[in-house]
C-alpha cells in the first residue's frame, strides 16, 4: 500500500511541476506565495493536492532553477519563473 502511495504522490507531485510550468510560460513575470500558487496557477491540478505536494513541487522546480524563491517579510516564501529557468524544461512542456 506504501508504494502505492508513493507513485501516487510522485504523479501528482510530477502533474503540479508540469501545471506550474505552462503558468510561468504563460504569465513570465508572475510571483506568489504558496497559497496564491495554488489558488491562481495550478488551482484545477491542485484541487486534491495536499500543500505538502505542492511545496515538494515548488521544491523541485526551485532546484532545476525553473523557479526562483525569494523570502518575504511576513516569513513566508514568494516563488516567480527564473531568469535562468532550464530552456530545456520549457521547451518540454511546450512538446506536451
Amino acid at each position: 500500500m506504501h508504494q502505492s502511495s508513493s507513485v501516487a504522490h510522485d504523479e501528482m507531485i510530477d502533474r503540479l511541476t508540469h501545471a506550474i510550468v505552462r503558468y510561468v510560460n504563460a504569465h513570465p513575470n508572475a510571483s506568489d506565495t504558496l497559497e496564491g500558487v495554488a489558488r491562481w496557477w495550478v488551482a484545477s491540478d491542485a484541487e486534491h493536492a495536499p500543500a505538502a505536494l505542492l511545496q515538494c513541487a515548488l521544491d523541485v522546480l526551485t532546484e532545476r532553477h525553473v523557479l526562483t524563491r525569494r523570502l518575504l517579510p511576513d516569513g513566508r516564501r514568494a516563488y516567480a519563473a527564473s531568469a535562468s529557468r532550464a530552456d530545456d524544461e520549457i521547451a518540454e512542456e511546450r512538446e506536451d
